[in-house]
């Protein structure tokens, strides 16, 4: 199972975006979704315990992925529950990357 640890060079800010609940619905995450920048949708991925690809490092510093399951999980939503314009890993990354985020090592959970 391969699992990116990605982080971000401004945690501060990052982390300083607002929280968004639990109990929120699954219809208001696909609604607000499109009007949503992607650090915002990245937040509420991470935040959500409804998605098991991608979480929090334990420091809190990084973001863990499992590429596998996000790729069903995540990139693999079509339609109205789509989070992100791309299906494919690669081009996922590579806005990470556009966002400032790195690769790194870190403990995963």
């Amino acid at each position: 199972m391969k699992k990116d640890v990605l982080t971000h060079p401004d945690e501060e800010e990052i982390k300083c975006m607002p929280h968004v609940s639990h109990e929120e619905s699954t219809c208001r995450y696909t609604v607000i979704s499109a009007a949503l920048t992607f650090p915002e949708k990245l937040w509420v991925l991470v935040e959500s315990h409804q998605f098991k690809s991608i979480w929090w490092g334990q420091n809190g510093s990084c973001i863990v992925t499992d590429q596998e399951m996000f790729q069903i999980e995540v990139l693999g939503k079509k339609g109205s529950v789509r989070f992100f314009k791309t299906e494919s890993m690669k081009s996922f990354i590579c806005q990470l990357y556009v966002y400032g985020f790195t690769k790194t090592q870190c403990d995963s959970k």
